[in-house]
């Protein structure tokens, strides 16, 4: 009892490492883990997580360095261009924003807008004119 009064994580703590016993290099057919309750918990409440439950290890190291090489290339082209391109500053903004959210929910739905602004904020870096307009 005192050790569900002192879970602050709701459940999630307990969620993530069920989900981390599952780790394979293909991923699974099938949404959701087993929990100790006997309980099918379909979503990690943790886009990481659940990518690599989902795809494999192979696909989420890839999530994770597209994140990684994304945040920097967009940096490098804010601090770069910042006078003459302002959009720039959209794609390391909305990268840290949806990794925040990212931890403690699903943000790959295109009904979240954190995912759906994501894959919007790479094109001001990969179509950009140096002029502020995309």
């Amino acid at each position: 009892e005192e050790d569900k009064q002192a879970d602050f994580s709701n459940g999630r703590i307990e969620l993530f490492y069920d989900y981390k016993k599952e780790w394979n290099l293909t991923g699974h057919e099938e949404m959701g883990v087993m929990m100790k309750n006997g309980e099918i918990a379909v979503h990690a409440h943790n886009s990481f997580l659940q990518a690599i439950h989902d795809f494999g290890l192979i696909v989420g190291i890839y999530i994770i360095l597209f994140g990684a090489f994304t945040f920097m290339f967009g940096a490098n082209s804010f601090r770069t261009n910042w006078k003459k391109d302002m959009y720039c500053l959209l794609t390391p903004v909305i990268i840290v924003g949806f990794c925040a959210a990212g931890m403690a929910e699903w943000m790959f739905h295109i009904c979240n807008p954190m995912g759906f602004a994501l894959f919007m904020s790479i094109i001001p870096i990969l179509f950009s004119n140096n002029k502020g307009k995309i």
